[in-house]
């Protein structure tokens, strides 16, 4: 998953026409950081992925549409393997059952909606 997210980062920047260093300013962080995002070796914190948007002028899922591809066939295949509800949990079965068809439901959109 960090490939595609400092794949997707790099290129909002590259589109932007922006250097590192003026995304470095403009997220009030070293030039450094920025490489380290770009290249996987660190993570985005919420508000840099926030201020990155409104820098692109992209929406936060155009950002990271490559993330969300993989993310989507990984959630898929361990929905399968979900391990079953422990009794104890009586109480919450029909909110977990609900979550997980929830989740269910929207990767299929998801993935009908990317082809």
């Amino acid at each position: 998953m960090r490939k595609e997210i400092r794949v997707d980062l790099k290129v909002g920047r590259k589109q932007s026409g922006l250097s590192n260093e003026d995304v470095a300013h403009l997220l009030g962080v070293n030039k450094s950081r920025i490489s380290k995002l770009e290249n996987g070796h660190a993570t985005p914190r919420p508000e840099e992925i926030c201020a990155l948007c409104l820098i692109y002028g992209r929406a936060v899922d155009s950002l990271f549409i490559l993330t969300t591809h993989s993310l989507i066939g990984e959630l898929r295949r361990r929905l399968t393997t979900i391990p079953e509800e422990p009794t104890a949990w009586e109480r919450k079965h029909n909110a977990r059952l609900d979550t997980l068809n929830g989740l269910q439901q929207r990767l299929s959109e998801l993935s009908q909606a990317n082809r």
